[in-house]
């Protein structure tokens, strides 16, 4: 089970994205409160079109893992998952899956690069 805020960009903001894009932001420690570490890089990341989920490891272990990104990675490529994002921002549906950008801080960077390499859609 995974525990986290997606945050969706607001049609009409900004340019629209050719192609479906979300990023897996991943905390540093479940000490530090997930959303404000990850307030200053989920911004940018709106403006570009690009739906964020940051991941909130607070309740279930010290840092965030490689099996957190992971599953995080499959719920954004579920098909009815997709719908939803899709239908928040008034996009058509799609079966496209969407690029997918990891990212993270210390503990975080280092669950995102170990999931990255253990899945051969991430490179």
């Amino acid at each position: 089970k995974i525990r986290g805020v997606v945050v969706a960009p607001v049609p009409g903001d900004f340019r629209r994205a050719s192609q479906p894009c979300a990023a897996v932001v991943c905390p540093s420690e479940s000490g530090a409160a997930p959303i404000p570490e990850a307030l200053p890089l989920t911004e940018m990341l709106l403006k570009l079109q690009i739906y964020v989920m940051v991941l909130d490891i607070s309740s279930s272990h010290a840092f965030c893992e490689a099996s957190d990104v992971g599953a995080a990675v499959r719920k954004l490529r579920e098909s009815d998952f997709r719908r939803t994002l899709g239908w928040l921002v008034g996009q058509k549906e799609t079966d496209e899956l969407p690029t997918t950008l990891l990212c993270g801080r210390s503990a975080g960077a280092n669950a995102a690069l170990s999931y990255a390499a253990s899945d051969p859609l991430v490179g």
